[in-house]
């Protein structure tokens, strides 16, 4: 019983896994216009604000490069 679930779980997740990377570099391209968004506002005397827009401007890229890397 325990390997039928096993073989069950495998398959559908060798089935999902190319859809994932795309799912990621999706994401990546998603947070990287949210970066730039939030950087080319007015708001730059909130620094937090400012700083939010480089590290989803960062982690865009990382998940862009991931998904490709993993494909």
């Amino acid at each position: 019983m325990e390997q039928k679930i096993e073989r069950t779980v495998d398959n559908w997740l060798e089935k999902i896994a190319s859809g994932l990377y795309l799912y990621s570099i999706f994401c990546g391209i998603l947070l990287i216009i949210f970066g730039v968004i939030i950087l080319f506002k007015k708001r730059r005397d909130n620094k937090f604000v400012f700083y939010s827009g480089f590290v989803s401007i960062a982690l865009g890229f990382i998940a862009i490069i991931s998904g490709i890397v993993q494909m």
